[in-house]
């Protein structure tokens, strides 16, 4: 039998294109899957709730900023021990000489370097004294003072007197609404109630 010319060529064609086909599995042919957008949004994370053993009333008082102004302190690592003194918190200085406390009525410090320019004032024995304290209170303004005991000294749980937590320079301690810090150049700043101190042993400024 003869084949014709465009028969033929028409084999060899289809020939070519067998020849040029690869087999591929099923599977390659499936779409991948898709990517993730670049831009997804995150999970949205939760905080755990705060103890609320470690809740105090904060500050609200101003006291004056410094250049070593930092962060605060929790107040809850500075409470009384002592019976009836839970509800105070308690600091020293970092050079030991003023020893303060804040409580719900009013605020003071027993110190070992009053300025010399504060006023004498009458003492326990209604004598005039040099004092040996400073002090305000929600109802009164900020005025030096005598106090036969050490009034705003730190009670251990013995009910023995002894050292309070140091407030760091630059550091803030704040409670029933009262903002106490401490400056290296300032001394120590309370203030609250609307009224409020600041002193150091060579100077004092009383609101």
């Amino acid at each position: 039998m003869k084949t014709t010319l465009p028969a033929a060529a028409a084999m060899i064609a289809g020939t070519l294109l067998l020849s040029g086909c690869q087999y591929l599995p099923w599977n390659a042919l499936r779409a991948a899957p898709d990517a993730a957008p670049a831009n997804a949004a995150a999970a949205p994370t939760t905080q755990a709730p705060q103890d609320a053993s470690d809740q105090v009333v904060e500050g609200q008082g101003s006291a004056p900023q410094d250049e070593d102004e930092g962060g605060s302190v929790s107040a809850p690592a500075y409470r009384g021990r002592a019976s009836g003194t839970r509800d105070t918190f308690y600091f020293q200085t970092p050079s030991g000489k003023h020893n303060c406390a804040i409580s719900a009525g009013d605020v003071g410090c027993n110190s070992t370097a009053i300025p010399a320019s504060a006023p004498d004032v009458e003492g326990v024995e209604g004598y005039v004294e040099r004092p040996n304290a400073i002090a305000f209170g929600a109802g009164s303004a900020a005025h030096f003072e005598v106090t036969g005991d050490p009034a705003y000294i730190y009670q251990g749980a013995d009910g023995n007197f002894g050292e309070a937590k140091v407030l760091p320079y630059g550091q803030t301690l704040r409670a029933h609404g009262v903002t106490c810090s401490v400056s290296e150049s300032r001394g120590v700043s309370c203030y609250g109630f609307g009224h409020g101190f600041t002193f150091s042993s060579q100077d004092y400024t009383l609101d």
